[in-house]
């Protein structure tokens, strides 16, 4: 540890402390002991990770280790230039070169761009899932491509609040990575998985004839709806803050809606894990036609928690002005962003209610026909997402089901309803003829 003063740490006195190049197994770092191979001795044959050429330990003509510090045998992160040249000479993790690695910013020999934005292709992109030609396979992607009148609606939201441009350009950090995130989590995350579910479809159609298949593509959906940081715990973790995608946000809704079953989490993503279940086992048994039956349910019940969102953040903005630096203004935005093609395509004034009241318009304040409105305009289309609106649940005084007829009473209320409004038109007729007489 010291600089030749002769105390008992000194670098000349041969101990398995000392930086010199000796007849001991020491290291010139002073930090390390014997055998440690970090060392700038000829001892570390083996690990890569000393910046000696000894040996041929991270030279750059025959081995294959580094002098970065950090990287291993093989995984295109070192600092050199190796006669394979397969390194890359910028000491960071996504190198510059134009070799195998995928990481770097040229235009050459791989498949990344100079915008400096590298990836990988073997793994997937949140910008990937955003652009991706497989959104066109998804049934429900045209209605968002048509309302938006942008196939990249997200991507394009998303990229102008990064680089400044657009109305969130313009705002605080936190506003932008509010609206950023919540687009994230729901119009992109939702729309890649619902083109991941119609791949799966497309699977195993093509392999009918066969008595079992795999369900890779569905695994891939479960992943995309659950993520990992939910961890292997039915229904999830028991900390809200873990989890970043559908299913964590299903949960977190339902404590504040009260639609948490008595397992701890939410009744919709039971309903959930029932159908991806099922799915994987129409998939295994080439039971398309089903399959198909299945996707259509999970599309529309994966927006659940996104309108309970809605209603939350309707209750949250209710009389604040609309141009302010709000963070609960953009996620409410973003929510609202997610369903409101969906819900177009059901009904046409219960989306012109929602964007009236949820959307930034101008001058004025947020929510002015008020939460509850916002409320029964889901309740409007909430059969045609599957579920009753106990599903949505109540939110303090904000209820979905305030104005709800339930299905085995809107018939037998059907006659009712006509002949009481024509009784109502007959008295306002005679009371009209009264007064003039």
């Amino acid at each position: 540890y010291d600089d030749d003063d002769g105390d008992e740490y000194d670098d000349d006195d041969g101990d398995e402390y000392d930086d010199d190049d000796g007849d001991d197994d020491g290291d010139d770092d002073g930090d390390v002991e014997e055998d440690d191979d970090y060392g700038g001795g000829n001892e570390d044959d083996d690990d890569d990770y000393d910046d000696d050429g000894a040996n041929g330990d991270d030279d750059v003509d025959e081995d294959i280790g580094d002098d970065d510090g950090v990287a291993r045998n093989d995984d295109d992160y070192d600092y050199g230039d190796r006669e394979n040249g397969n390194d890359d000479n910028d000491d960071g993790a996504y190198d510059d070169d134009a070799n195998d690695d995928n990481y770097d910013d040229d235009a050459e020999d791989d498949n990344n761009d100079d915008d400096g934005i590298a990836f990988n292709p073997k793994y997937n992109s949140l910008k990937n899932m955003a652009t991706s030609e497989k959104r066109f396979d998804s049934e429900y992607f045209t209605v968002y491509q048509e309302y938006f009148q942008n196939e990249y609606y997200a991507d394009t939201l998303i990229m102008d609040t990064f680089t400044g441009d657009g109305y969130w350009g313009s705002k605080s950090r936190e506003v932008k990575a509010a609206i950023i995130s919540t687009t994230l989590q729901t119009s992109v995350i939702w729309m890649y998985t619902l083109a991941e579910m119609a791949d799966a479809i497309s699977d195993c159609e093509a392999k009918r004839g066969y008595d079992t298949i795999e369900s890779h593509e569905w695994d891939e959906v479960a992943a995309l709806i659950i993520g990992s940081l939910e961890g292997r715990k039915e229904g999830g973790s028991d900390d809200v803050k873990d989890g970043q995608l559908l299913w964590n946000l299903g949960n977190m809704r339902a404590f504040e809606f009260g639609r948490a079953n008595k397992k701890g989490f939410a009744k919709s993503n039971e309903k959930v894990l029932n159908l991806l279940f099922s799915g994987k086992g129409q998939i295994e048994t080439t039971s398309c036609n089903n399959l198909k039956d299945t996707v259509q349910r999970l599309e529309h019940l994966l927006l659940i928690p996104v309108m309970q969102s809605v209603i939350e953040y309707a209750r949250l903005n209710e009389s604040r002005p609309s141009m302010g630096n709000s963070v609960e203004i953009a996620m409410g935005e973003a929510y609202a962003n997610a369903i409101l093609p969906m819900v177009q395509s059901y009904s046409q004034p219960a989306a012109d209610v929602i964007a009236k009241n949820m959307l930034v318009n101008g001058v004025g304040s947020m929510v002015p026909d008020g939460a509850q409105a916002v409320a029964d305009a889901i309740n409007v289309v909430i059969r045609d997402f599957g579920v009753e609106c106990q599903f949505v649940g109540k939110r303090f005084d904000i209820d979905t089901c305030k104005n709800f007829i339930p299905n085995v009473q809107q018939k037998k209320e059907s006659n009712t309803i006509h002949s009481n409004t024509w009784t109502a038109c007959v008295v306002l007729a005679l009371s009209s003829l009264m007064i003039t007489l």
